[in-house]
């Protein structure tokens, strides 16, 4: 459990909130894809995408990268805001602190509690981002969610909570963890980045499939998740791709 006698957060704790935002979209999108399936959602931003059951692991890795996308704009942002400013903790040696203790103090939070305006825990400033992220959600979507149900709501609610502790922890480290990006056509580099539909191959057999057909010169065909330095840059989080199958 976290501590606020630490200046700032553990190698740990900043690869556990990666991996929790990560899944946290996953689940997002798979409630979103199965509202689509149930014919109560829709989806135009994304091509060939399919109403049956057996959604390929590609259009949900899309879908992953548009929702991605909306969640981590303006990421690097010290408010995540465009622009924004933090007035709160001008002194550079006191901010890590000072955006630690906040990860803690929300972290063993419930959503709910963090957004409803009579709780006593609640953050303006996370339900100002919730709202926010919400809105560029249906923007990246074509505006296709329409009513959000209550399933769906809660799902995104916990993903855009992780991002938001992802946040906070990057700037609780003296030298702030730098979020990175890689954009379509961009030569794929494995020691920054993660082919997912390789990772998901459990034998050679199934790796040479699903590899690039230019081995030696793979492209990026889709960025699904940021990828981060920190720990003075000596730690990577790698990003998720995806790579052009053509051969």
């Amino acid at each position: 459990k976290p501590s606020l006698s630490h200046i700032g957060p553990s190698k740990e704790e900043f690869h556990r909130a990666v991996l929790e935002a990560q899944l946290g979209v996953t689940h997002f999108c798979r409630m979103f894809l199965h509202e689509v399936r149930a014919g109560t959602s829709t989806i135009e931003n994304i091509e060939s995408i399919k109403v049956s059951p057996g959604v390929s692991k590609s259009v949900r890795y899309q879908l992953e990268a548009l929702i991605n996308q909306a969640f981590y704009e303006h990421f690097e942002n010290i408010k995540f805001q465009r622009n924004g400013t933090h007035d709160h903790v001008l002194d550079p040696r006191k901010r890590p602190n000072a955006f630690f203790k906040a990860y803690v103090t929300i972290l063993h939070m419930r959503c709910t509690e963090l957004v409803h305006r009579d709780s006593n825990a609640y953050s303006e400033d996370f339900d100002a981002f919730c709202d926010q992220k919400m809105n560029r959600v249906e923007e990246v979507l074509d505006r296709g969610v329409g009513s959000w149900s209550d399933e769906l709501a809660r799902s995104f609610f916990i993903a855009a909570k992780w991002v938001w502790l992802l946040h906070l922890l990057a700037f609780s480290f003296e030298h702030p963890a730098t979020i990175f990006r890689v954009g379509e056509q961009s030569r794929f580099d494995p020691r920054y980045m993660e082919d997912l539909l390789v990772i998901e191959a459990t034998s050679m057999k199934a790796r040479k499939v699903v590899s690039c057909g230019n081995v030696l010169d793979p492209l990026i065909s889709v960025m699904v998740m940021p990828g981060f330095f920190f720990d003075h840059s000596f730690e990577i989080v790698k990003c998720k791709v995806l790579l052009s199958r053509q051969s």
